[in-house]
């Protein structure tokens, strides 16, 4: 298990609280709610990104897995 992709739910918040935080270190940002604020700062909430991240590995995984059956196959002919 990745500390980014945490199992409980409890420890996602925890993590998340971290990026809330951070957030509201910018003072002309300070008045605007979290989710402002991230689109402001061009950043995803943690939550988004585990997700991303989990997309990322199974096209990986499924991208991965049809080329190696192709370059199996296509030895097989030539």
């Amino acid at each position: 298990m990745s500390v980014w992709n945490p199992h409980y739910q409890k420890d996602k918040i925890l993590l998340e609280r971290v990026q809330h935080r951070f957030t509201r270190l910018f003072k002309d940002l300070r008045n605007l709610s979290y989710d402002d604020r991230l689109e402001r700062l061009g950043l995803w909430s943690l939550e988004e990104r585990r997700n991303r991240g989990d997309l990322i590995e199974v096209f990986k995984m499924v991208k991965g897995g049809l080329m190696s059956r192709g370059r199996h196959f296509s030895r097989g002919v030539q």
